[in-house]
């Protein structure tokens, strides 16, 4: 049996990245493995403006909407950040990040 999800308004349904499960050489056990904050869109309700399926984004660690095994709903408000590579629209502001210490006059 297979159920599908239409999320309504301005909510968004997000598929998680996997969970952690190794770092470096070095088995994470299941009860330490946690979800990252990031996923891509797959599913966007009528009244969302500026997300698209497939996008690339990063979420607050206190939405815990899950829907089924990972996959999450959540509103558009509540996305902290898309990642630039998938933008396909325009953005009115935006914030590029550098490594500390480098000195390329970004913030």
């Amino acid at each position: 049996m297979s159920v599908e999800f239409a999320p309504t308004g301005d909510r968004v349904i997000i598929k998680r990245d996997p969970k952690v499960e190794k770092v470096g050489e070095i088995h994470v056990p299941d009860v330490h493995q946690d979800y990252p904050l990031s996923g891509t869109v797959v599913a966007i309700g009528p009244e969302v403006m500026y997300l698209r399926p497939e996008m690339r984004v990063r979420y607050p660690k206190f939405i815990d909407n899950e829907l089924i095994e990972g996959y999450i709903i959540c509103r558009e408000d509540d996305i902290y950040a898309v990642e630039l590579d998938d933008i396909s629209l325009p953005i009115i502001d935006s914030i590029w990040v550098s490594e500390p210490g480098a000195n390329n006059g970004t913030v």
